[in-house]
This record gives C-alpha cells, sequence and structure tokens, in this order.
C-alpha cells in the first residue's frame, strides 16, 4: 500500500527500500524510529563486520580495504570478505575510493553506537592515515586532541588566506579559537588570522579592532609568527584597497625584526614597500626596495617572490620611459611562471601586461594578455579573475566592441562586489561610460552615483570623477565635464602627471575648454600634458597629439590641426 508506505516512512527511501524487502520477504516492517532500524540492520552483522563499520563511520569518508587491514590487522583478504558481508547487508557501496556508506543516516547511526571512548580511540589512530588537514583536523577533535585541532585550523586559516578564500579562512580563525584557552600561542595566532581575514573581506574597521585587540593581548616577544602576521596584514591592507595608512606602519615593524627572525620574508616585504611607493609615485625609492627584494629572492629556486618583483619592477622601469624592457621582463615572467603552474601569478604579471600595452596604446595585445590570463580554469583569485575581464572590457570600449564591452564590466562587478573597494568601482564606471556612449544618459549618471558609494582609495575616487566628466561630455554637458575633469587631477599637480585616467582627463579639459572657446585654459592643461609626455609612453603621445589637434583647429590652423590627428590615430 503506497499510501501506507509513504506515511509510515515520511519518504524517506531507506525506509521505503525496507518495506519494500520486507514485503518480499514476507515479514512486517519493524515499527519504530529509521534509526533504531538502521542500528538494528548493523547490530544483525557480525561482529568483525561491525567493527569494520565502525572504522568507515569514524572516518567520515571512503577508507581503503587496505587501509582497513592495517586498522584491524586482518588481512586484505579477510577485510574484502567482511565488506562483501555490509554491501549484502544494504548498509555500503563500494566505489573507486574504497568502501562507504549509502546514507549518511546509515553512518549516524553507526557512529551513535559507540562509547565516547572507543570513538576518541579511533578517531586518534586515524590521524596518522589523513590526507591534509581537512580530514585531520576532524579526527583531532574527535579524539578530543583540541590544541592539535587549533594548529590545524589555523594552517587551514592560512591555506585559504593564500588561495583568496577569506571567509573560509575568517571560519578556519574562529574554530582555531574556540578550541584553546585565550593565552595559547595558538589562540594568539588564530586572533591575527581573523584580523586578516576580516582585511581581506574589505571589513577594514572591524579588522584594525581585531589587530588592536591582537596587540593588546600579546603575551609572547616577536617571533617568526608575529613577523608573518604583520606581514599579511599588510598585503591585504594594501591589495584590497590599497590602504597605505594601514600597511605602511606594520610593515615597517616587519621589516625591523624579519632580518632576525624571518629572512625568508624579506622579498614579500620589499615587494610590498615597493608596489607602495610606485603607487605614491616615488619610482627611484620603489625600484630600490624591488632591487633589494630580488637580492633577498636570490636563494630561493623558482621563488614566487622573486617572479612578483620583476614583475613589479617591470612597471617602475615602463613608467620611468622604457616601455619595451618593461614589456620583454614581464613576458619572461609569464613564461616562467605558466611553467611551474604558477596560475595567479601567471594572471598577475597578464594584468600588468594589460597596463604596460596600454601605455604603449597597443590594443591587439592588451587583448591577448586579457585572454592569456583567463585561459583554461583561470586563476583562482576571485579578485584576479575580476581585475582580467575588467581589463577586457576596457579595450573592447577603447576597439569598439561596446555589448561585449558592457558585458564583460557588468560581469567584472558581479566578479568582485562580494569584496567590494577598487576594483567593483572600475567595474561600474565602465558601464557608465559605455552607457553614456550608446546615449543612455540617466543609466550612466546612476552606474557613476553607485561608483560613488563605493569604498574607493583617493585616486579612484579622483577615477570616478573622470567617468563623471566623460559622460558629461558625451551629454554635451560641457560645464559639469570641466568641473569633473579638473576633480580628476591631485590637489597638487606635479610637472608631470603619470596615471593613464589622468593624462585623458587633461586631453578632456583640452577639448571642453576649446569648445566653448577657452583657449588659454586649454594650453595650461596642454603645457602639463607635454611635461607628461615619456618619449616609447605611446599613450601619451597620442593623447598629446589630440589636444595639439584640437588647440590647433581652435586656433584656425586647420592644416596643423589635421597633422596632430594623424600623428594621434598613427600612435
Amino acid at each position: 500500500d503506497p499510501l501506507t508506505v509513504w506515511s509510515e516512512s515520511s519518504g524517506n527511501p531507506l525506509y521505503i527500500e525496507y518495506c519494500a524487502q520486507a514485503a518480499v520477504l514476507g515479514r512486517r516492517p519493524s515499527r519504530g524510529s529509521r534509526r533504531q532500524l538502521f542500528e538494528q540492520c548493523i547490530a544483525a552483522v557480525s561482529p568483525a563486520a561491525a567493527d569494520i563499520c565502525s572504522w568507515i563511520a569514524v572516518a567520515g569518508r571512503p577508507v581503503s580495504q587496505a587501509t582497513l587491514a592495517a586498522l584491524t590487522g586482518l588481512s586484505v583478504a579477510g577485510v574484502s570478505l567482511l565488506v562483501e558481508e555490509l554491501e549484502s547487508a544494504g548498509l555500503i557501496h563500494v566505489n573507486s575510493d574504497g568502501p562507504a556508506f549509502r546514507h549518511a543516516l546509515i553512518r549516524d547511526a553507526c557512529y551513535g553506537l559507540l562509547d565516547d571512548d572507543d570513538r576518541r580511540k579511533r578517531h586518534c589512530a586515524l590521524v596518522h592515515y589523513a590526507e591534509n588537514d581537512f580530514h585531520r583536523v576532524l579526527h583531532f577533535d574527535g579524539a578530543g586532541l583540541l590544541g592539535d585541532a587549533a594548529v590545524a585550523y589555523n594552517r587551514l586559516g592560512w591555506r585559504h588566506i593564500d588561495a583568496a578564500e577569506p571567509e573560509r579562512a575568517l571560519t578556519a580563525f574562529t574554530n582555531a579559537m574556540e578550541r584553546v584557552p585565550a593565552f595559547d600561542r595558538a589562540a594568539e595566532e588564530a586572533r591575527s588570522g581573523h584580523a586578516i581575514a576580516l582585511m581581506w573581506l574589505g571589513r577594514t574597521a572591524d579588522a584594525m579592532r581585531a589587530w588592536q585587540d591582537v596587540q593588546a593581548a600579546q603575551t609572547m616577544p616577536i617571533d617568526s609568527i608575529s613577523v608573518t602576521a604583520n606581514v599579511r596584514l599588510a598585503e591585504a591592507a594594501w591589495e584590497n584597497g590599497e590602504d597605505v595608512d594601514t600597511a605602511l606602519p606594520v610593515l615597517r615593524t616587519a621589516l625591523d625584526n624579519a632580518g632576525i627572525l624571518a629572512p625568508h620574508l624579506l622579498p614579500r616585504i620589499y615587494l610590498l614597500l615597493g608596489a607602495i611607493y610606485e603607487r605614491r609615485n616615488d619610482l627611484p625609492t620603489s625600484q630600490n626596495y624591488l632591487e633589494l627584494g630580488l637580492i633577498a629572492a636570490e636563494s630561493v629556486a623558482n621563488s614566487r617572490d622573486a617572479l612578483r618583483l620583476r614583475s613589479w619592477l617591470a612597471v617602475v622601469k615602463a613608467r620611468q620611459g622604457d616601455t619595451a624592457t618593461g614589456i620583454a621582463l614581464l613576458e619572461s615572467v609569464v613564461e616562467r611562471a605558466e611553467a611551474l603552474q604558477y596560475t595567479n601569478d601567471m594572471a598577475q604579471a597578464c594584468v600588468k601586461l594589460c597596463y604596460l600595452s596600454d601605455m604603449a596604446g597597443d590594443y591587439e595585445r592588451y587583448a591577448q594578455w586579457c585572454n592569456r590570463g583567463l585561459r583554461g580554469k583561470g586563476p583562482a583569485s576571485t579578485h584576479l579573475r575580476g581585475l582580467l575581464t575588467s581589463n577586457l572590457a576596457s579595450v573592447e570600449t577603447d576597439t569598439g566592441a561596446l555589448r561585449s564591452a558592457l558585458g564583460h564590466a557588468e560581469e567584472a562587478e558581479q566578479l568582485t562586489s562580494g569584496a567590494g573597494g577598487n576594483l567593483v568601482g572600475r567595474a561600474i564606471c565602465q558601464q557608465a561610460m559605455l552607457h553614456a556612449i550608446m546615449g543612455r544618459f540617466d543609466s550612466a549618471e546612476a552606474c557613476v552615483a553607485r561608483a560613488k558609494r563605493q569604498r574607493l582609495t583617493e585616486s579612484w575616487i579622483r577615477a570616478v570623477q573622470y567617468a563623471r566628466g566623460i559622460v558629461a561630455e558625451t551629454r554635451g554637458d560641457l560645464k559639469t565635464a570641466r568641473e569633473a575633469y579638473r576633480a580628476t587631477l591631485p590637489e597638487t599637480v606635479s610637472p608631470a602627471l603619470s596615471e593613464v585616467f589622468e593624462l585623458r582627463a587633461l586631453t578632456g579639459l583640452v577639448r571642453t575648454a576649446c569648445a566653448i572657446g577657452d583657449v588659454t585654459d586649454a594650453n595650461i592643461a596642454l603645457s602639463v600634458l607635454r611635461e607628461s609626455c615619456k618619449p616609447g609612453w605611446r599613450i601619451s603621445e597620442s593623447l598629446l597629439a589630440e589636444a595639439q589637434g584640437v588647440v590647433s583647429l581652435a586656433d584656425g590652423d586647420v592644416p596643423a590641426g589635421c597633422d596632430h590627428f594623424t600623428r594621434a590615430k598613427e600612435t
């Protein structure tokens, strides 16, 4: 009677199967809970088979017959016969990984039949057969070895940080803190990891409060773990939002102690310092730190740090005017990282090659490096996938593939919206400019407003103003466009600017000033643009030629204007 079976089983497939088997055998199905039913099934097998069942239950996953033989002291053939008995009883099935329970309910019933002392002993034995920390930590917990479990959870936390999985890292560090007293060394390490995971998640205020708690509660003298935590916090603050105010003090603390306590971290410290000073436009200081990092990394074969240091050094050389050398150096990094299967490092080098290709005005190579970085499975880091997808939107905009560019900009926003920050702001700005070019000005202005609400660094707050300027100029609102382009430039404009969006904003100022007849203002912007133009930096040459062409037309010199525009087109 299907209705009776349904009402008795609550739809549980294992109980339905049991009822069907009972009917075939002419027996009445036993009453009581499904757990009791499974316990009866386990009790019906031989003691030796039940012991095998218990080992599989404690393992919580398939166990090879060879491992079961080692655990029980039986031969592999003897284990095989017992496995067949369990399979015939409907308790387990055998797959390529070994015997496993047919359903989690059966596993729970078998696990529940063991007394606490027996469970602990079995978990303790299985620690030595765990394939990784994910399995090992479960057995530490089951064996009551909570200190060892905390250490394993910390290892998992750092692994998740390295794999760009901050939410999982936060959970792992929280688990570690819950298992040991607050004064324990593992608890101190977990508190550091907890703060760093919060920083990677973009929860800066929470992260800094947690970090202050770490500093206040520190009972041990500074050691290599403390230095590592400082470096990792600086990396999180920098990579997730270029937060120099947070990164620089802890980085200097790490540098003061790393030489003696953790010399292996010196390449990473110098790398971060080089990146920070590159963003600050202090290129000689940046180059000095990067070269010190390369010296420190010489002793490590196939060092990831050496590849990353060369990548940043290539950017610095390009920004100093030697674009060709920078590109060649980065191309060698990509090939080496791919050969070593350093997927994220290869993708990161591709990102920098996009930047240098933009400087060189080479759209074809720009798109090539975007696709190279995303090739196959692409980088493990969602941040890097979002960045490369955003780059692809940028180059497609420049080459006129507007619909595809809009799709990639929207995809980039989805990939990066969880962490927020500069990258999601960039993706929204791209959408704003594309909507404007397509004539959808309401959508464009809504995107600009949305970009302003993001958590952005100072330079990216100015970059949003550049997007606002493009939208206003495309719409024909020259007054708003000029105001936005001015807001794009730093408060104290140096004799030469080096960010591409700043040079584009200067060109926009020239265009809009000439459009309203303010040639004097146009020439002031043109002068700064001329100071910023470097030999071999094609995009600066192109923008300068465009601006000179606009001024020539405003002066009535059409032949000169045409010559400049031809030069702009060529570069």
